[in-house]
C-alpha cells in the first residue's frame, strides 16, 4: 500500500475555539502543505528471502559467469592438448575410450584427454542452466520490485505538482536538475530484512533510468493504429480520476534504439522508460507550471537507511562487541613472546578463530547501510552544488574522516548538508544515528524534493517517523504564523525585540506526535492491515528503539502479533 499524507498546518487555536472552526478559520488565511509517502519496502515478499536480495543474487551470478568463463577456457585448452596428441583439427569419439582400453602411453594419455574435455563440457553446461535459471529469477524479482518502486516515486511526483505554491516555486529546478526523491528506510541489517534492503536499493537505483511527462488529454483523439513506428514497448492505461485520465509507459531498449515519441529524439541519451501522465485540459492549463509542461522531468533517488528496532541495535552491539575481541585479540599476541610460546600461541590462535568464525556467521551486513549512507550522501551532496551553487572551504578537523568515508568530494560538503554529513559520520561507527534520516528528510524538503518512508510494512516503525515529521513541520509552521503576527517588542516595557529564530523544543515535539500516534490515522492503517488498531511493538522493542520514535504504550500490541492477547482480555 502506497499512502500519500497531506497535513495543513494551522495557528494555534484559542483555548474556547473547536476543533471544526479550526480548519475553516484557518484556510481563510494561510495554508501550509505537508506532502510524504508511505510505503512498505518496494521488496519481492512473496519470492521470500532465504537466498537473499536482488545483490546477493547478483552476486552468486556474477560467481556463475566467472566459473563457466574458467571452465570454457579449462575445456578449451584440453581440447587443443587432445587435437595436438592426435594430430587433426576436429575431436571425434575416440574407440580407446569408447572400448575402454588404450593401446600404448599416447592412447591412454589421448584417453585422459578426451575425458577432461567430456567433463568440462558437462560442467559448463550445468553452470549455463543453472546461470539462466538463475537470470530469469533475477529478472522477475527486479520486473516486482522496479513497479512498486515506480508506483511510489509517480505518487510522490505528483502529489507536489498538484500544490500548486511548491510547484510553481521548484519547477525550474525539477525540469533543469531532475526532481528528488529521498527514501528514509528503517529496515534493520539483520535476517530477512537485510534482503528487503537489498531489493529496494536495487529498484530505487533503477530509477535513474525514468522520466515523466505531463500532458494535455487526448484520448478522443488517441489512436493507437495511426502511428506506423513501432510501438511494442508503449503500453496506455486508463485512470479512474476526474484529473489523470491515463498513463502511457514507454519501455525503450539500453542500446538506444529508441521506440519512442518524436518529443525526445532530439536528445542523445535515451533513459530506460518513459511515464506520460494525460491530465484534464482544464486542470492542465491552470495548474501545471510553464516548464512542466510537456517537458520530461527526470528522477533523482536517493536512499538513506538507518535501522531504529531491537536488531539492528543488537547487530551494532554485536559489531562493537567483535571490534572489542579483535582488540583484546591483537594485545594479546602483542604481549607474548613467540619464541618461547610458539606452541601455545597456535592454539590460542585457533581458538580465537573459531569464535570469530561463530561471531560472523550472526553477524548482519552494517558495512551495506554505511555504504548507502555514503552513495546517497554523494549523490545528494552533488545534487545540492548544482541547484545551489556555493564554494565551501573543507573543515581539517573532519577532512581526514571525510576523505576516508566519501572517498573525494569535488566541491566539498554543501553548507546545507553539514548536519548530515556529520550523522552519517557518526553513524559509521556502528551507532544507531536516527539524525541521518531527519537531517536526510529537512535537506531534501529545502532541496524542494519528496520524501518517502518505508519500513517492512509501512505501518508500525514507518506511522512513528511520519508522525514525527509531522509534528515538526506543525510547530514549525505554527511558530511562523504567531512571528508574524507579534509585534518585535513589548507594548508597556523596553524588552528587547523577540527572536524570530526556531528552536526545535524535544519534549514538545514527542509530546505532540505521541498525541498524533495514538489519536491520528495512523492507528486506522493498522487496524486495516492486520485487523486491530495497535502497533505491532512490544515492550522491550520500543525500550531499545530512538525516543522520538517510541511508541505510546497503550497502543502497542504486545508480545502476540495482532495484540490479540490485549483484545481478549479487554
Amino acid at each position: 500500500m502506497v499512502l500519500e499524507e497531506l497535513v495543513e498546518a494551522a495557528p494555534p487555536v484559542p483555548p474556547h475555539g473547536s476543533s471544526a472552526s479550526h480548519r475553516t478559520t484557518f484556510a481563510s488565511r494561510h495554508v501550509a502543505s505537508f506532502h510524504n509517502v508511505t510505503c512498505g519496502a518496494s521488496a519481492d515478499h512473496s519470492a521470500k528471502f532465504s537466498d537473499g536480495g536482488l545483490r546477493r543474487l547478483e552476486s552468486r551470478r556474477v560467481g556463475l559467469v566467472q566459473a563457466a568463463r574458467e571452465s570454457y577456457m579449462a575445456m578449451g585448452l584440453s581440447a587443443k592438448k587432445l587435437l595436438d596428441s592426435r594430430g587433426c583439427k576436429y575431436i571425434y569419439a575416440s574407440p580407446s575410450v569408447a572400448g575402454g582400453s588404450t593401446s600404448g602411453n599416447t592412447g591412454g594419455t589421448a584417453a585422459a584427454i578426451e575425458r577432461n574435455v567430456h567433463r568440462y563440457r558437462t560442467q559448463c553446461l550445468e553452470i549455463h542452466r543453472e546461470c539462466a535459471s538463475l537470470s530469469w529469477v533475477i529478472a522477475v524479482r527486479r520486473s516486482n520490485c522496479f513497479s512498486q518502486a515506480l508506483c511510489i516515486a509517480l505518487t510522490s511526483y505528483l502529489s507536489h505538482v498538484s500544490d500548486a505554491t511548491r510547484a510553481v516555486r521548484n519547477a525550474a529546478v525539477w525540469a533543469t536538475h531532475g526532481y528528488l526523491l529521498t527514501y528514509e528506510g528503517m529496515l534493520s541489517s539483520a535476517g530477512k530484512e537485510m534482503g528487503m534492503i537489498e531489493d529496494a536499493s536495487d529498484s530505487i537505483g533503477m530509477l535513474h533510468g525514468v522520466k515523466i511527462r505531463l500532458v494535455v488529454d487526448d484520448s478522443h483523439t488517441h489512436n493507437n493504429n495511426t502511428n506506423t513506428a513501432p510501438r511494442a514497448c508503449t503500453e496506455r492505461v486508463a485512470v479512474d480520476s476526474t484529473v489523470v485520465k491515463w498513463l502511457e509507459i514507454t519501455w525503450l531498449p539500453p542500446n538506444g534504439n529508441r521506440r519512442n515519441p518524436p518529443a525526445v529524439a532530439e536528445q542523445h541519451s535515451w533513459p530506460n522508460v518513459l511515464i506520460t501522465v494525460g491530465l484534464d485540459a482544464t486542470y492542465y492549463g491552470s495548474r501545471i507550471p510553464p516548464p512542466l509542461q510537456s517537458t520530461y522531468i527526470s528522477l533523482v533517488p536517493v536512499l538513506f537507511q538507518m535501522g531504529v528496532d531491537i536488531r539492528q541495535w543488537s547487530a551494532n552491539k554485536s559489531a562493537n562487541t567483535k571490534a572489542t575481541i579483535k582488540e583484546k585479540k591483537q594485545k594479546h599476541f602483542e604481549e607474548i613472546n613467540y619464541n618461547t610460546y610458539a606452541g601455545n600461541t597456535n592454539t590460542a590462535t585457533s581458538n580465537y578463530d573459531e569464535e570469530d568464525e561463530e561471531e560472523e556467521s550472526g553477524l548482519p551486513d552494517n558495512d551495506r547501510l554505511i555504504g548507502l549512507n555514503t552513495e546517497a550522501f554523494r549523490k545528494l551532496n552533488a545534487y545540492a552544488h548544482a541547484v545551489r551553487p556555493q564554494h565551501t572551504t573543507p573543515n581539517p578537523q573532519t577532512q581526514t574522516h571525510t576523505n576516508a568515508l566519501f572517498g573525494d568530494l569535488p566541491n566539498g560538503v554543501h553548507p546545507l548538508l553539514q548536519p548530515l554529513h556529520q550523522s552519517v559520520l557518526r553513524s559509521a561507527g556502528n551507532t544507531m544515528e536516527h539524525g541521518v534520516l531527519d537531517h536526510a528528510a529537512k535537506t531534501c524538503a529545502t532541496l524542494g524534493g519528496g520524501s518517502m518512508i518505508f519500513c517492512k510494512s509501512g505501518k508500525d516503525r514507518t506511522a512513528m517517523q511520519v508522525t514525527l515529521k509531522q509534528t515538526q513541520f506543525i510547530l514549525k509552521e505554527r511558530f511562523r504564523l504567531s512571528s508574524a503576527g507579534q509585534t518585535q517588542t513589548h507594548p508597556n516595557t523596553n524588552a528587547p525585540p523577540k527572536t524570530n529564530t526556531y528552536t526545535e523544543d524535544a519534549s514538545e515535539i514527542y509530546r505532540q506526535a505521541t498525541v498524533m500516534r495514538t489519536y491520528g490515522t495512523r492507528l486506522a492503517l493498522c487496524e486495516k492491515n492486520v485487523g486491530q488498531p495497535k502497533y505491532a511493538f512490544n515492550s522491550l522493542q520500543a525500550k531499545f528503539m530512538p525516543k522520538m520514535l517510541k511508541p505510546p504504550v497503550g497502543v502497542i500490541a504486545g508480545f502476540l502479533k495482532g495484540g490479540k492477547i490485549f483484545t481478549e482480555g479487554a
